[in-house]
């Protein structure tokens, strides 16, 4: 039997269940949608630049085929994977899916998720930004 003089107030449990589930919404965010990255560059070079970066920033790729890269990134149980297509026009990315980094599904797919997933694909963009402004060639000067 339980000692009543342990009970618990209702206000005191919508308390206890309203701050754990602030808690839980300071660590999402709106859904990190990186815009295409504007090149040039032929599709095998675009290739090359993105496979650069996901190197350096520790991504590994799940498959490849013409013009398209599935991406992953995990740490322990967390993981991330977008799909990244690309040709002699630009780079973009879509959200695949993700494990334990609280996506909320909306209209469109994953509106919010943890910030650590918008850190990551953020981290991947602009490295693969800057590599691509490092390969273009200068603007012409007027003669």
């Amino acid at each position: 039997m339980s000692d009543p003089s342990v009970r618990r107030s209702p206000a005191i449990v919508l308390l206890a269940i309203l701050l754990a589930l602030g808690a839980v919404a300071c660590r999402t965010a709106p859904m990190s949608r990186p815009a295409t990255v504007p090149s040039a560059l032929p599709p095998e070079e675009n290739r090359e630049l993105i496979r650069n970066a996901m190197a350096v920033l520790g991504w590994q790729a799940d498959s490849e085929a013409p013009g398209e890269v599935l991406a992953r990134h995990q740490r322990g149980s967390y993981f991330a994977r977008v799909r990244i297509r690309y040709d002699e026009t630009g780079i973009s990315f879509d959200y695949v899916d993700s494990q334990n980094l609280r996506c909320t599904e909306g209209p469109g797919g994953c509106t919010t998720i943890h910030k650590t997933y918008n850190r990551w694909v953020d981290s991947l963009h602009e490295g693969i930004r800057g590599l691509v402004a490092a390969r273009r060639p200068p603007p012409l000067q007027p003669l």
